[in-house]
């Protein structure tokens, strides 16, 4: 059972309304970035939401790129360099009292310095590198909103998220939940500024919560505090009908279920992502994705009490690979543990006596690995492939437009999810893009488009 917000911030305001705001390291990108949230937040937060960072910029990115030449005996110390003089510059651009950030900075750049030069780096050591990007941005974001004189704090979140595993952290969210009453009850009206992505297990080994673990820490941090309401901000105002980027008819959706979310995420859509809306399951949160450069325009809210309102969404996902192999008992009972392992393809269907799926390419050393030690026989992979999906809830309606479009694109079947939610088809990856438009506008053209003028 959640916290209350009462019994979490131990204020006397009975019906105090807890927000969380998340900000991703394109929001912390350079010292104008941090003055443009500083001032989001100062007018579209209360002092006592919660905030959660990522780290700044290209940092993480850095500092992996540091482990690694670390780890093969290269030179690291012409990137060191360049990391440290970027954390220094956005400190004494940002703040008139630099000198405490700085100290603190310089001691952590030195152990930094110690960590990539162990003999053997191990999970551990490069956890605590990682980490090293979400301290320092949480550090500074509260330094600058105590500059503008918003009480803040930074808080690292290892002091109360505990987790047990190693791989994939599963976080022990009761002990969690009291260990953070206990840190916040003397933080009345503090902008508390907490670290996302990091956590730790019960030796204080510092764990990391995987890929996109800042926007899961941040919905699992609010399920934990009892906050009402996730603000994640991001470049985007949120959940459009195909990518914005490349469809520029697309409209924004202002509206989703929580089961349509969770199946947008498992379509590979780049806004949203799977473990991150696992927490609002649990609980009555809202999820709201919204541009922290336009953050009094509209935005796509997520709810379990959402119903759907009727829009279509087109995803288009170029970067993929479609893996085949004979379907016999020992197979299907591979396939049926792929969730437990932690894969979920975008597409799961039988054609041919053959299981088809498809994988994005960042998974598919791993899922590649899980095959060859899993399964009877050999795969197959097809690296030139993409997929196109539709997602509505009476999406079975356009299985005819999907067939009119794509009969003489694939050689593979048109599939609908197994919620009734999607319709998915593989077709060459170079044609991903004109046929994500093409389908879009038979849509969305002229009866849909005429709404919304």
């Amino acid at each position: 059972m959640s916290l209350s917000v009462n019994q979490l911030n131990d204020t006397a305001n009975d019906n105090a309304y807890l927000t969380l705001h998340k900000f991703g390291g394109s929001s912390l990108a350079n010292p104008e970035c941090y003055l443009r949230v500083a001032k989001l937040l100062l007018e579209h937060s209360e002092p006592a939401d919660l905030v959660v960072v990522s780290a700044a910029g290209k940092t993480t990115n850095h500092l992996l790129a540091l482990i690694e030449l670390a780890k093969t005996d290269a030179s690291f110390e012409s990137l060191f360099t360049q990391l440290s003089s970027y954390q220094r510059e956005l400190i004494q651009e940002l703040l008139s009292e630099p000198k405490q950030i700085l100290a603190l900075l310089n001691d952590e750049l030195e152990a930094l310095d110690n960590w990539l030069r162990y003999e053997s780096i191990d999970q551990y050591t490069t956890n605590s590198i990682v980490a090293c990007g979400e301290v320092w941005s949480s550090r500074l974001l509260a330094a600058v909103l105590n500059e503008q004189g918003r009480q803040s704090c930074a808080i690292d979140s290892r002091k109360f998220l505990v987790a047990r595993g190693d791989i994939s952290p599963n976080v022990d969210e009761d002990f969690s939940q009291q260990l953070l009453k206990d840190l916040c009850c003397d933080m009345q009206n503090v902008q508390r500024v907490i670290t996302g992505f990091i956590c730790r297990d019960m030796e204080h080994h510092t764990l990391t919560l995987g890929r996109n673990g800042s926007d899961y820490s941040a919905t699992l941090i609010a399920q934990i505090a009892g906050a009402q309401t996730v603000n994640i901000w991001t470049d985007v105002a949120g959940v459009f009908s195909a990518d914005p980027n490349v469809i520029k008819e697309a409209v924004l959706i202002e509206q989703l279920s929580l089961i349509e979310a969770e199946e947008l995420a498992r379509l590979g859509n780049p806004v949203l992502h799977r473990r991150t809306l696992q927490p609002l399951a649990k609980d009555n949160m809202a999820l709201r994705v919204r541009s922290s450069f336009t953050p009094k325009g509209a935005f796509t809210e997520i709810g379990r009490q959402l119903g759907h309102v009727g829009d279509c969404i087109v995803n288009g996902s170029q970067h993929v690979n479609v893996y085949t192999f004979d379907i016999n008992s020992k197979n299907r009972q591979v396939v049926e543990r792929l969730d437990v392992e932690g894969f979920f393809p975008l597409v799961l269907t039988e054609h041919n006596n053959l299981f088809l799926l498809v994988i994005p390419k960042e998974l598919a050393n791993n899922f590649e690995s899980y095959l060859s030690k899993s399964i009877k026989g050999n795969y197959n992979c097809d690296s030139n492939s993409g997929v196109i999906s539709l997602l509505d809830a009476g999406v079975s309606w356009h299985r005819e437009l999907f067939s009119e479009i794509f009969v003489e694109e694939s050689d593979w079947p048109i599939v609908l999810s197994d919620n009734e939610l999607s319709l998915s088809v593989i077709i060459p990856a170079v044609n991903v893009i004109t046929l994500t438009s093409l389908l879009h506008q038979k849509i969305y053209q002229p009866t849909k488009l005429s709404k919304i003028v």
